[in-house]
């Protein structure tokens, strides 16, 4: 399977390029298995994280998953990129000289933003009626929301100092309103959402909101020079399926 075509907020893939792929299909889990509700905050400079390039690094066992800070130039909101992986899949790109030999079943790409973790929660609850809120997430698939009980943070009734991913949806940058209500575009993706509620000034961590499975890696076909066969010849260390695709 080859991620699904279509523009995304950080541009068309190049040629030559080296990505990290989870693509939708039509028998696999729903996106929102596969967010970390709540957000899991980070210090970049220990993790030797910066917002551009990603990471590599072994959990306990000896492991190796990608961390992948999220730009916001690209995605200024986590649901856009939450709501774009939804419909397109996750297709992150990768140096050449990583090392690809450390990646094989069960590697996961991490992805961290900055706005990803809200730290003054209550503020968002108390300043909108239960009957404004999104769904949570976690009461939709198979996130792990840390509250034990979904169902009773559903609509904020709890008013606490907790964060939730339904957060990400209202507080979304950039949308448009219409009759139908708010809408915000990304790339070729478009979703509803909520702008920051009147009166409320958000506080935010860097954070990981994400964990998704790398399943293969894909080569974009580099046709007018050479970049095609050095980009096979680095990706082909890792133990994962390899695609060579047009776009």
């Amino acid at each position: 399977m080859v991620a699904t075509i279509g523009k995304r907020g950080c541009g068309d893939r190049v040629a030559g390029g080296v990505y990290l792929s989870c693509p939708t299909s039509d028998h696999g889990h729903p996106t929102e298995c596969f967010l970390l509700d709540p957000p899991k905050p980070i210090e970049a400079a220990v993790l030797g994280l910066s917002p551009r390039g990603v990471t590599l690094f072994d959990d306990a066992s000896g492991r190796t998953h990608v961390m992948d800070w999220i730009g916001a130039e690209s995605y200024p909101n986590v649901a856009d990129f939450i709501e774009e992986t939804r419909r397109l899949g996750v297709s992150r790109r990768i140096a050449k000289t990583e090392e690809f030999a450390r990646l094989g079943p069960g590697s996961k790409l991490f992805v961290v933003h900055a706005r990803a973790l809200i730290t003054n929660p209550a503020d968002y609850y108390q300043a909108l009626p239960e009957q404004d809120w999104y769904t949570c997430p976690a009461t939709t698939a198979f996130a792990h929301c840390g509250r034990g009980q979904a169902e009773a943070h559903r609509f904020g009734a709890e008013m606490d100092a907790e964060p939730c991913g339904r957060l990400w949806w209202h507080d979304v940058a950039g949308g448009e309103l219409s009759d139908l209500g708010c809408w915000r575009t990304i790339g070729s993706t478009v979703y509803p959402c909520a702008p920051t509620p009147e009166g409320v000034t958000p506080r935010y961590e860097l954070a990981i909101f994400g964990a998704f499975p790398i399943k293969q890696i894909e080569v974009v076909a580099d046709h007018e020079g050479t970049g095609t066969e050095s980009a096979m010849i680095a990706a082909s260390q890792a133990r994962l399926p390899l695609i060579l695709c047009d776009e």
